[in-house]
Order: structure tokens, then C-alpha cells, then sequence
């Protein structure tokens, strides 16, 4: 496999290593952490206000949790805060990102490359207007980046666009897949709310703090399913180069300098590593045996969040606001579908694959029931 991958002969490693220290855990993505968490936590005050309004789940998931996220990275001039752009996005993400990796002729994609043409004026405008100055320290390092390497602004402006990619496409189903699981499963939505109710530090009527320090700690469930949805959902894949010729499985010539591409759900499917239930979707194996200690399996088995010179340098952060989300929704919130149905069993065979998990096929109706005997009001969280 090149080495070069994960040198500074190569652009990707260099512009992590530019951004790592904003990423990295500590005082600086608290701040960014915080920040996010703060911007659901107010969606959420207002869902309670609301009554009981059905909501698309996925539809939601794209219009808050996204632009909660941009608004940390981007600052008070987040492109993103312009319903017209969110709309922009879902199209050139929805019709265009994959077609146009393709190759495909702009003219199959036309409304996709009108969109993707909003955005980049979107953008344009928001650097001329110093939007920049305002951002997380993270935006402005990896902007900083791009202007050391000689990018035109041009060019950045439609870098800022792909970085999207990034900050939602592999967030929203995230998110999306944590919340199904949990709420669609009883004995799982018991199990999170008695680990999360023990953490809850309350001051009178006036403030109910969670703290993620706790939830990291103490709460097993919520991170067995974050684990077992990047397992059962994640399809994303490896690439690296060959160093010398190979002959794969007696049959396949692998020359050197080759490129060879390793989809997650090899390891995340292989019963080897899982079990015979490999194909079913089981938090439990995530949790905590006897001796409590995690089942253990081969590093490679999981990939949630990449490995090598392809680690996600924000998964601390995607992480934390993830966790966070769903604590405050689990505690606050029952999540029914419409109608009074059953939750779905949900297709996936329309995944956008510039993502690395798994979309659902068709969204799915529900309502925010704010819960019995649960105080709406001054809910926060604590990063320590």
C-alpha cells in the first residue's frame, strides 16, 4: 500500500494536519461543540412549543442538524441559514455530486448544476462580505490552507461547496439511523433513557444540564448503537495504492501503482468478525459483556470513521453533536410515526454513494410528542 498516501507529499495530509489542532479533543471543539448542540437545542424548545405538528424525520434531520452544524463552521453568515440554499444543496447532493463524478454531460444534471451554481455565488458572496472573520477557528485554518497553496478564490469558493460533503452527507443519516433505531426498538429507548436520566443535574425548575462527559462514561446503549448503525449502515470504502505487482486470489493481477479500492461492508458483513446475525441490526453486541468489558473484534472489522491517511479528522466533533442530539431528544422527546402506524422497515437500495452510510429510500412521518412529566424548559449541555 503507498506510503505516500499519508505524507505531506499528498494534499489530503497536509490539509488535516493544517485543520488537526481545531479538530482535535479539547478546549477548542468544546467551543465548537457547544455551539452546535446550543443551535438543537433551541429547534428542539420550539418542536416542544409546537404541539404535535408531524415533521418528515429525514427532512427535519437536513434542515436543523445541518444548518446547526454549518452555523458552527461557517459563522453568522452561514450561507446555509438561506432556506433557498438548503434547497440548492439538496439538489446538487441528491442529483448531481455522484452524476458529475461520473462524468456524465452537465446537460443530463441540468437543474443540478443551476444549483451547484447557487451555491457557488452563495459562497462567493460570503467570503466578499467577510464572512470568513466570523467563522470557526477550524473554517478559517482550512481556508488559510487553501490561500497558502495558491488556490484561486474561485476555486475556493467551489471547494467550500464540496466541503458540505463533509460537514452533512455522512452526518444527516447518521443521525438519521441513530434516532430509528432508538425509538423504533422499546427495550433500546429504555435502556438510553435510564442510563441518560441518571446523568441529568437539575436546579429547580430553572436549569437541566446533561453532560457529555457523562454520556461517554456512563451511558453504553447510545454508544452501542452509534457503533452497530456505522456496522449495519456504513458502506463507505478504502482506497490505497499498490507498492508492487500482486496477484489477488491466484486470479486478479493487481500492477503496481494500481489503485484498489476496499468497501466497508466486507468487514462490517463478514460473520467472521459478527457472528451469524451479521445481517440483523443488534446494538447488543456493542455492549458491555459480564466482566464489563466491550465485545471485543479486529480493529479493521469497523470502519465508521475511515482509518489510515482516510480517518475523518472531524469525528470527534460529528461524534459529540451525534451523542449530544439524541440525548436531548431521548430525554425530552416521544417520537411516533404519523397515524399511529408502526415504524417502517426502510429500503436503501437509492443510496447516494458519494456517502458513506446508507440513505433511507423514502422518509418517514413522525410527530414530537414532548414527554409526561418532563420539564421543557432550561434543558443544556456541559462538554467536561
Amino acid at each position: 500500500m503507498s506510503r505516500d498516501l499519508g505524507t505531506d507529499r499528498n494534499f489530503l495530509p497536509r490539509l488535516h494536519k493544517a485543520v488537526h489542532g481545531a479538530l482535535a479533543a479539547g478546549p477548542e471543539l468544546n467551543v465548537m461543540s457547544a455551539h452546535t448542540v446550543g443551535l438543537l437545542e433551541r429547534t428542539l424548545s420550539d418542536l416542544a412549543g409546537r404541539g404535535t405538528t408531524p415533521v418528515k424525520l429525514y427532512d427535519w434531520m437536513r434542515r436543523n442538524v445541518m444548518v446547526a452544524t454549518t452555523n458552527t463552521i461557517f459563522g453568522p453568515m452561514d450561507p446555509f441559514q438561506h432556506p433557498a440554499n438548503i434547497d440548492a444543496w439538496i439538489e446538487f447532493e441528491t442529483n448531481g455530486i455522484s452524476a458529475l463524478g461520473m462524468g456524465l454531460p452537465k446537460w443530463m444534471v441540468r437543474e443540478a448544476v443551476k444549483a451547484r451554481e447557487t451555491l457557488f455565488v452563495a459562497f462567493d458572496e460570503y467570503f466578499r462580505r467577510g464572512g470568513l472573520a466570523q467563522a470557526s477557528t477550524f473554517f478559517q485554518r482550512r481556508i488559510e490552507f487553501y490561500r497558502a497553496e495558491q488556490i484561486p478564490q474561485g476555486d475556493i469558493n467551489r471547494l467550500a461547496v464540496a466541503d458540505n460533503i463533509a460537514f452533512s452527507t455522512n452526518l444527516l443519516p447518521t443521525a438519521f439511523w441513530l434516532i430509528y433505531h432508538i425509538y423504533s426498538d422499546p427495550e433500546c429507548l429504555r435502556l438510553c433513557r435510564t442510563e441518560l436520566e441518571s446523568g441529568v443535574t437539575r436546579d429547580g425548575e430553572s436549569s437541566q444540564v446533561i453532560s457529555y462527559g457523562y454520556i461517554k462514561e456512563s451511558c453504553p446503549t447510545l454508544q452501542a448503537v452509534l457503533r452497530e448503525s456505522f456496522r449495519f449502515h456504513g458502506f463507505g470504502f478504502a482506497p490505497r495504492v499498490a507498492l508492487e505487482d500482486h496477484m489477488l486470489d491466484g486470479r486478479f493481477l493487481i500492477k503496481k501503482g494500481g489503485y484498489v479500492f476496499t468497501p466497508y461492508i466486507v468487514q462490517h458483513r463478514d460473520p467472521q468478525n459478527w457472528g451469524a446475525d451479521v445481517d440483523e441490526f443488534r446494538f447488543q453486541r456493542f455492549l458491555p459483556g459480564e466482566d464489563g468489558k466491550r465485545l471485543k473484534h479486529h480493529p479493521a472489522a469497523l470502519r465508521g470513521f475511515g482509518y489510515g491517511a482516510h480517518l475523518c479528522p472531524g469525528r470527534h466533533f460529528a461524534t459529540a453533536e451525534l451523542l449530544l442530539l439524541c440525548a436531548l431528544m431521548t430525554l425530552r422527546f416521544d417520537l411516533k410515526p404519523a397515524g399511529g402506524s408502526e415504524w417502517p422497515q426502510l429500503s436503501v437500495h437509492k443510496s447516494l454513494q458519494v456517502a458513506a452510510l446508507e440513505q433511507p429510500d423514502q422518509d418517514v412521518e413522525v410527530v414530537f410528542h414532548p414527554r409526561e412529566g418532563v420539564n421543557q424548559n432550561g434543558w443544556s449541555v456541559r462538554m467536561a
